[in-house]
């Protein structure tokens, strides 16, 4: 009523803002494509998820903590966002907005080649390090409980080991040592050409406490050059059955993910 026309006296003596203690979602919506520096915050409490954030269709809800009341705090952001593309910032308790830093034209993209990497460089009983484009890692689980060190290894799908014949390939229909009725012919994951070395996490993941005598052996005799008879006849690569997390490090920036294809 009184501040429509700018600062006036009545203005000034009249509006008293107060913001809502419980909390507030900010949408914003971006005109142009935009790239997301940062956003300027004030009083945000010192909890982690006092905050959050997103970007429809580019990054998921982000937790974020303050520093408390009267703070001001800078959330680095460094999103590309699409013309018309919304962000959402929600506040669990009081907040105030300084100021939102974008530029209207984000960088252009390096020029990107598509490409694919696997794990033929490796052999039966080798531990994984990565990829000409990735590192990685992984690690044992048990019903989502981690149980630490690293436990990535190759595992060559035409030798069975482990008792695994679930990871052969190709399926045994197709004229390999698979088995399982999901990789038959005529199946949607059909098991039909030859997989060569892939990466599990194996059953045991270092060289002493509970690690097996199969990775003691692979550790001894297969981590360098082709593979040796002692290591083929020592070496039983076997996946851990209750479940594996794995760790993909990308050093290339902007680098898409177009997909990966995984077995049993």
């Amino acid at each position: 009523l009184y501040c429509r026309q700018g600062s006036t006296s009545s203005c000034t003596s009249k509006c008293q803002p107060d913001d809502n203690a419980h909390g507030a979602i900010f949408k914003i919506v971006f005109k142009y494509e935009s790239r997301i520096e940062y956003l300027d915050m004030l009083d945000i409490d010192e909890y982690m998820g006092a905050l959050k954030w997103s970007i429809e269709g580019v990054a998921s809800f982000a937790d974020q903590r303050g520093y408390g009341d009267n703070s001001v705090i800078r959330y680095p952001i460094n999103q590309n966002v699409p013309k018309g593309g919304v962000m959402w910032v929600v506040c669990h308790g009081s907040c105030a907005f300084i100021k939102v830093g974008f530029n209207l034209c984000p960088a252009p993209a390096p020029t990107c080649v598509r490409t694919f990497t696997d794990f033929q460089k490796y052999h039966i009983g080798q531990k994984i390090t990565g990829g000409p484009h990735f590192a990685m890692e992984a690690y044992r689980t048990n019903n989502l409980n981690w149980l630490g060190n690293n436990a990535i290894m190759a595992y060559d799908t035409s030798v069975i080991t482990g008792g695994d014949t679930d990871l052969g390939s190709p399926n045994q229909k197709c004229g390999g040592p698979g088995i399982g009725w999901a990789g038959e012919p005529g199946r949607p994951g059909a098991n039909c050409n030859p997989l060569g070395i892939i990466a599990i996490a194996n059953e045991a993941s270092s060289s002493s406490g509970s690690a097996s005598y199969y990775w003691n052996k692979c550790e001894q005799y297969c981590q360098s050059g082709p593979p040796t008879a002692q290591c083929l006849a020592n070496c039983q690569p076997d996946d851990n059955a209750h479940g594996g997390a794995f760790k993909i490090r990308f050093p290339t920036p902007n680098t898409k993910v177009l997909s990966f294809d995984m077995l049993d």
